[in-house]
C-alpha cells in the first residue's frame, strides 16, 4: 500500500507498554501503529547499521488505518487520558475529528465521536488542555477556537489571532 508523504506524527505518552504512535499522510490516511520497547531498545542498543524494512516492520507493526479524510492530514494528536484511547486528525478539509476506540481487541475498532467543522481553512494545529476536555486548534483563517471535546454538544469559543 501507498503510504503517501508522512505530514504528520504523534507518540502516544498515556500506554507505555506496548507504545502506540500515529502517522499521518498526504493522502488522508492516518495509521495506528505499535512497538514493543523492549524490542525497540535491543535494535537501538545493537547499533544495527543495516536497519532495513524487514527489522523495521519486525518492531513497528502498524494495526488500524483511519480513512475519514480525503486531503493531507495536517496536525494529529492522541487524546490525553490513560483509561480511554482516542485521538483527534485534522486535514486540509478545513475540519477535524474527534475519534475514539479499542486497541485491546483482536481488531481494533474505532468510531468518530465528534467533528470539529467550524474553521474556514485547514486547522494547522491541536492542543489539549490539561483538564483533558478541553482542545484548541489553531488555523490557516487566523482564528483559533476552544472546545469540549466530551460535551458534542457544547458551543465552541472563537478567538481572532491578530
Amino acid at each position: 500500500m501507498d503510504k503517501g508523504k508522512l505530514t504528520g506524527f504523534d507518540l502516544n505518552y498515556f500506554f507505555s507498554d506496548p507504545t502506540y504512535f500515529l502517522s499521518g499522510y498526504s493522502n488522508g490516511n492516518v495509521i495506528l501503529s505499535v512497538f514493543d520497547k523492549n524490542e525497540l531498545t535491543t535494535l537501538i542498543e545493537e547499533e544495527n547499521e543495516n536497519i532495513n524494512e524487514d527489522i523495521t516492520n519486525k518492531v513497528f507493526k502498524d494495526i488500524f488505518t483511519y480513512k475519514s479524510h480525503k486531503s493531507e492530514i495536517t496536525a494529529l494528536e492522541f487524546y490525553p487520558n490513560e483509561t480511554q484511547f482516542g485521538f483527534v486528525v485534522c486535514s486540509n478539509e478545513n475540519y477535524a475529528t474527534f475519534v475514539v476506540g479499542n486497541v485491546d481487541e483482536k481488531i481494533p475498532k474505532f468510531s468518530e465521536r465528534y467533528k470539529i467543522i467550524s474553521h474556514m481553512k485547514p486547522i494547522s494545529s491541536v492542543s489539549f488542555h490539561p483538564l483533558k476536555e478541553y482542545t484548541a486548534f489553531g488555523s490557516y483563517d487566523n482564528f483559533w477556537s476552544f472546545h469540549n471535546i466530551l460535551k458534542v454538544n457544547f458551543f465552541p469559543f472563537y478567538f481572532f489571532n491578530n
